[in-house]
């Protein structure tokens, strides 16, 4: 059934909330409203690991967060590897049997990563097929999906195999509803929009130098990259380098990425940014179905309160 609370809304009302929910504001009022109804809430649970997943091939990033009710988040990993490097492909090769060693390796190697809890969610992000104005699609691009798919399954195929992973849940994070919520202008192009959450991130990491208040907590491995950063490396005009650079210290990033092109930090921006959006979507949408169940409180200022705390994140 649904909400006569979000029924009685109206629709820019309606498209407000579905932007702060993670939702796709299309569709008439009955879809917005179903879309605001339904939809995935973590569990109480403490702590809650989440696992999000910027999909590539020479710019597979990921950040494993840590997150409890009432509490920021906390990054605990946050790499970028070159994939087939990854995992000791000298040769790189486009086919089903190689791509499928490749998401076993990482589901083993980095999903379900021993050092860390078994993630309650993995967020992959979401692929679509682009052909950049061309009649055709490239091939990377089918080379991303296929490794999406078949870490879908691979992880599926695990669970189902070994009860002690079979909590955890694997989500799609679609890249347009992130963007949408982290990036406020609207038509933005895709180089401008990359620039703009890049160096929102930057700010976040100068911010917590000066003790501002910023979405996410660091563990002592993170903070110790951020406080000792090289001089060298603050020098850098490239924000997107310098982010790379500081976040990457310390890894074996020459044997997993590589250098030259593959030195730039908008993936892990990215992978950072599906996590903490899937945060804020949440707990937007616990507020909202408390507000939907009990009948008391306006929606009109559950929005502003909504709009406030994302406008404070985005200074």
């Amino acid at each position: 059934m649904l909400s006569p609370v979000l029924l009685k809304a109206r629709n820019d009302t309606l498209k407000a909330f579905c932007r702060h929910c993670g939702v796709s504001p299309t569709g008439n009022k009955s879809d917005l409203v179903a879309a605001l109804s339904t939809g995935f809430i973590a569990p109480n649970r403490k702590p809650y690991s989440v696992l999000s997943i910027d999909m590539g091939i020479r710019n597979f990033s990921f950040c494993r967060l840590l997150m409890e009710n009432g509490a920021k988040p906390t990054i605990e990993e946050w790499r970028k590897i070159d994939v087939d490097r990854y995992c000791g492909n000298s040769t790189p090769v486009y086919s089903p049997l190689a791509y499928s060693q490749i998401a076993y390796d990482i589901v083993n190697q980095i999903v379900y990563n021993s050092a860390y809890a078994v993630p309650d969610l993995v967020l992959i992000e979401r692929q679509r097929l682009r052909s950049g104005s061309s009649k055709n699609v490239f091939e990377h691009v089918l080379r991303v999906i296929m490794l999406e798919n078949m870490l879908h399954a691979s992880i599926y195929a695990v669970k189902k195999l070994d009860p002690a992973r079979e909590k955890t849940r694997v989500d799609s994070s679609s890249p347009a509803e992130m963007v949408r919520y982290w990036c406020t202008e609207e038509k933005l192009t895709a180089t401008k929009s990359k620039t703009l959450r890049v160096n929102m991130v930057a700010r976040w990491l100068e911010g917590y130098l000066h003790g501002e208040d910023i979405p996410f907590e660091l563990n002592k491995k993170y903070q110790q990259k951020v406080v000792n950063v090289d001089p060298k490396v603050k020098k850098l005009r490239s924000q997107s380098k310098k982010l790379y650079k500081t976040i990457m210290k310390g890894e074996d990033s020459e044997k997993e990425v590589g250098t030259g092109e593959t030195e730039k930090g908008d993936d892990l921006v990215d992978s950072l940014l599906h996590g903490l959006a899937f945060h804020q979507w949440q707990c937007n949408r616990r507020e909202l179905q408390r507000l939907v169940e009990t009948g008391k409180g306006s929606l009109e200022e559950m929005l502003a309160g909504m709009d406030k705390r994302r406008e404070l994140n985005l200074r």
